[in-house]
């Protein structure tokens, strides 16, 4: 696995959400040159909203400290896959930890430094005390676990199976303090529009409940056993 020691990777999958990140970046700038080096990793799932051209021009003038720098990919998909996008978002990283975060994320000066904090002390993964979709997490440590169960394709507990498989496995945690994460309010409605599945975020959620109510019953330490995970073809 090819991964920088010392570079910590936000990594970002999004689609129509530029919105949001026109308000979230400045901060994200922010916080990498208090605490350098650090990749700003974006992944455009297809966005129509004018994404690619806000990336071209935020490449030309963001101004980051030596070490740190922007990715941008993009891939035409039609529709939002929770699962695949962010697992696809953390293995583009280049760090040896990354950070899954959400499009409409603040983060705060300090947040990053307490990371690395937590590193030095020998944590493996972390989050704040809310806004569990927002994790910190040594690369290695996600692709053991399997990242986030793939048959999670719409708006579910994804993130809650993923927290929960990791502290089943045993890696040591590290509580990012309140006040240096927050998120934007996003309506259910915005939530769901760009899923395959129709329905409202309540359905969906229980229609993804079953996977993570098996993976706890069986105590499951690893999920997409078999599977060639991380990637979203073409097809999918």
């Amino acid at each position: 696995m090819d991964v920088c020691k010392d570079l910590i990777s936000l990594c970002t999958p999004i689609k129509n959400r530029l919105d949001d990140l026109r308000f979230t970046m400045a901060l994200r700038i922010a916080s990498a040159n208090e605490s350098p080096p650090v990749e700003i990793l974006i992944l455009d799932c297809g966005s129509t909203d004018g994404l690619r051209e806000y990336m071209d021009e935020l490449i030309n003038i963001a101004m980051l400290k030596p070490g740190s720098f922007i990715t941008y990919k993009r891939i035409e998909r039609q529709y939002w896959h929770t699962s695949k996008a962010h697992n696809m978002g953390v293995m583009l990283g280049k760090g040896e930890y990354v950070v899954d975060l959400m499009a409409d994320a603040f983060i705060y000066q300090g947040y990053i430094s307490s990371i690395r904090s937590h590193i030095l002390d020998g944590c493996i993964w972390g989050r704040a005390a809310h806004f569990c979709g927002n994790k910190w997490i040594k690369k290695s440590e996600f692709i053991d676990a399997g990242g986030y169960d793939e048959r999670m394709e719409v708006y579910g507990p994804d993130d809650r199976d993923l927290d929960y498989r990791l502290t089943l496995r045993g890696g040591k945690f590290g509580l990012i303090p309140n006040g240096l994460i927050d998120e934007i309010y996003t309506s259910d409605d915005k939530k769901v529009i760009n899923y395959r599945i129709k329905g409202t975020k309540h359905d969906l959620s229980k229609t993804m409940r079953k996977y993570y109510e098996e993976n706890k019953a069986n105590n499951y330490l690893t999920v997409n056993t078999g599977k060639d995970w991380g990637k979203w073809a073409d097809a999918e």
